[in-house]
């Protein structure tokens, strides 16, 4: 088994325009997720993937590993980012893709590592959840999984009932999953919730969820950033 990480990073978030190179103690918020996926022992090669001149530079004086897409394609989500990048002579190299949202500054190597053990059920594709179940109110902003037997059955942004817990943006896939995410094009849910996860349903393909232990801070909106530094 060889492992690629990739953290997808795009500048254009409807929610948090840059918010990808806004500064969280000093540092952009995409760095903490490339750090996180380069101490994992798991990881065989990790890089950021970026169509951003301006992440391309960060990158470069902080001599992180980045493709730069100069393509001009437009991608849906971070996923068919993490898929393109396949074909740029990494589809007989890897064996398995690990996606880390940009968003996560508190994900940590163990994570991805506990992520990656998952791989040996079996499954095609793998995500993260916390550990605690919630009320079943949801923020809009920060979407939530429900958890049965450790698949998850439903991602949504809104009030829903079961075993519900954050959900947490990190991926793992089998490289064919993934080419078989970009070739499928987006599902009707996924439009309308405009969550990534949910084309896998319509494909037959469950999500194994690993459950991390204590609190992840997710970045999706302003508010989130300015709530995390006052703390």
């Amino acid at each position: 088994m060889r492992v690629l990480g990739i953290v997808p990073v795009r500048l254009e978030s409807k929610r948090f325009p840059n918010k990808a190179i806004e500064l969280f103690n000093s540092q952009p918020l995409f760095v903490y997720a490339y750090h996180a996926l380069s101490r994992a022992k798991g990881i065989d090669r990790s890089l950021v993937v970026t169509d951003s001149p301006k992440v391309k530079s960060i990158c470069e004086g902080l001599e992180i590993p980045c493709y730069y897409d100069t393509s001009k394609k437009e991608y849906l989500n971070g996923t068919e980012r993490c898929a393109a990048y396949l074909w740029n002579g990494m589809v007989t190299r890897f064996t398995h893709v690990i996606n880390v949202q940009c968003d996560e500054p508190d994900i940590t190597a163990d994570d991805i590592d506990n992520l990656i053990a998952g791989f040996d059920t079996g499954h095609c594709v793998f995500t993260l959840a916390g550990q605690g179940k919630m009320n079943g109110k949801v923020d809009i902003n920060n979407p939530v999984v429900v958890v049965n037997n450790n698949i998850a059955t439903l991602f949504t942004r809104k009030d829903t009932m079961g075993n519900v817990y954050n959900h947490i943006g990190v991926y793992g896939y089998t490289l064919g999953a993934l080419i078989d995410y970009e070739n499928h094009g987006p599902s009707v849910e996924e439009k309308i919730e405009s969550l990534e996860q949910l084309r896998w349903e319509p494909m037959h393909r469950k999500i194994y969820v690993v459950h991390v232990d204590g609190e992840r801070r997710s970045i999706n909106v302003p508010d989130d950033l300015k709530r995390i530094a006052d703390k």
